[in-house]
């Protein structure tokens, strides 16, 4: 399970899928912004509604579902994913998953099986 945005967690997610893994991807429900990034070079796509290239790139091989966090029902279907999901993936800011009891030291607890990786775009 992949609760990540932009560019460095989503390619690893789409990578694992390439290697044959089921990756589920969370979105909020306004989706990930790479999906509407559009390079200079690209705007001509914009205009016939083709979906951004790197938008592509990240998102290939991959389930997508959307999920709200500030919703508790939404939540919950996240974490009743994570039961039987292998591993979570995420590079939200570790407070804002702190918020939502997403990071490593609460999903440790009722999750323990999860193989938990964090990404960061700033080393």
């Amino acid at each position: 399970v992949a609760l990540c945005t932009v560019l460095a967690a989503p390619a690893s997610a789409a990578m694992l899928a390439d290697l044959g893994a089921e990756v589920i991807k969370v979105e909020e429900p306004k989706g990930d912004p790479m999906r509407s990034v559009l390079w200079a070079a690209e705007r001509d796509r914009a205009a016939q509604k083709i979906p951004c290239s790197v938008g592509e790139f990240c998102n290939r091989g991959v389930k997508s579902v959307v999920i709200n966090l500030k919703d508790e029902a939404d939540k919950q279907s996240l974490l009743d994913l994570l039961q039987t999901a292998d591993a979570f993936m995420t590079n939200h800011k570790v407070q804002l998953l702190k918020d939502f009891g997403m990071d490593s030291d609460t999903l440790k607890k009722t999750h323990p099986h999860l193989v938990y990786s964090h990404f960061s775009g700033w080393g």
